[in-house]
């Protein structure tokens, strides 16, 4: 499903196919992400990877994207946002698009220890950002209830990693359900069974 024709920022007219959660009283939609989204995903992707990356292997997010990046992700139905009233305020995506020595490495770290995994759909390489108004405020947890379900539709399990300097990450993911199995020199190895 793709959705170019099917939304827009105007909650009313977005299709309820790519509806995953509207709360009309606090303006809160999580959908899926549509192309209509792309250049608002770019904006908010490399503002948060300027102002919260130390560098590459310390950093909280490890990657800025670019708009092919957010437009095949969107395609694949990886992506999810979240907005209020009618501006995006986050999103949760799995990389199914770009090749990373990080992910190479995690895979290899994770497999290691589970060789009866990799007959498992498993996703790498799961990001999450969420705007720091919606931060502490329990949205991350609506937030993956209703994620958790659609992409529950097409993966058994996603590994990713939390920043050792993350606590409030770490604190959100052992919250969460999130199962932290292991630990590199800079991060933890979490995963989450869907």
């Amino acid at each position: 499903m793709n959705c170019s024709d099917e939304c827009s920022y105007n909650v009313k007219v977005i299709n309820h196919r790519l509806l995953l959660y509207n709360d009309p009283k606090s303006k809160i939609v999580i959908r899926l992400g549509c192309l209509y989204d792309v250049n608002s995903l770019v904006e908010l992707n490399q503002l948060w990877f300027k102002l919260n990356v130390k560098n590459i292997e310390n950093g909280f997010l490890s990657i800025a994207y670019d708009d092919s990046f957010f437009i095949n992700i969107i395609n694949n139905n990886d992506l999810i946002v979240f907005t209020n009233k009618n501006k995006i305020e986050g999103y949760v995506l799995i990389n199914t698009v770009i090749r990373t020595s990080h992910v190479d490495n995690l895979k290899t770290e994770y497999f290691i220890n589970r060789i009866e995994s990799q007959s498992k759909k498993i996703a790498f390489s799961y990001q999450i950002l969420i705007n720091k108004s919606f931060q502490g405020t329990g949205f991350f947890y609506k937030a993956q209830k209703e994620y958790f379900k659609h992409f529950k539709k097409k993966y058994d399990l996603l590994v990713s990693t939390v920043s050792k300097e993350n606590i409030r990450s770490i604190k959100a993911h052992k919250k969460a359900g999130w199962t932290f199995i292991d630990t590199s020199k800079n991060y933890f190895i979490i995963q989450y069974f869907l």
